[in-house]
């Protein structure tokens, strides 16, 4: 806590510190898709090597980097999660604890609408609290609008796994294939 006189901090030192817990979340987030970019082109350069590859030795380190990276970035990737999570969590419990944001409102601090958090059961039950529905969206080529229950498997975070995780087994099938001794 950014705090001049703790336990019971000033008005300004929380705002000042939602202020700065916001930002950071905000950078975290921007850094997943700077990292998810960089690694797309990364994976192209190896792929392209890999395929021109003319010695067997070269092919097996390309496969071997390429797998190593994807499970670095991958790597990365969980741990901004957890960071930003741990921001978000913060910035609700200061909508919560030293604003208010709470009984009927659960739900009308910008983190806990973004994330959605549900209060514990008995408090939902005592104020009537009903979790907002997910965010829907719009494939606009398909004319087709996503609701609700479907809506909440298409996040960022399952986008990302998806791209890592399959590029990991790509390159790891890779690896072990150029190892196996090829038959003449």
């Amino acid at each position: 806590m950014v705090c001049s006189s703790y336990p019971h901090p000033e008005a300004e030192d929380v705002r000042l510190e939602y202020m700065l817990a916001a930002t950071y979340h905000n950078d975290m987030v921007k850094t997943r898709f700077t990292i998810a970019g960089f690694f797309i082109a990364a994976m192209g350069i190896l792929l392209k090597n890999s395929t021109e590859g003319k010695v067997e030795t070269s092919a097996i380190a390309i496969n071997f980097l390429a797998l190593v990276v994807s499970i670095c970035v991958w790597t990365l990737e969980f741990r901004c999660r957890s960071l930003y999570w741990n921001l978000a969590h913060r910035c609700m419990d200061i909508e919560r604890n030293y604003w208010r944001i709470d009984g009927k409102s659960w739900y009308e601090g910008l983190f806990s609408r973004l994330y959605k958090t549900k209060p514990y059961q008995a408090y939902s039950d005592a104020f009537g609290l009903k979790k907002p529905d997910n965010d829907s969206f719009q494939i606009s080529w398909l004319n087709l609008k996503v609701e609700k229950g479907p809506a909440a498997y298409f996040t960022h975070s399952r986008a990302f796994d998806t791209l890592y995780g399959i590029f990991a087994i790509y390159w790891g099938l890779r690896l072990l294939t150029s190892l196996m001794p090829q038959a003449s």
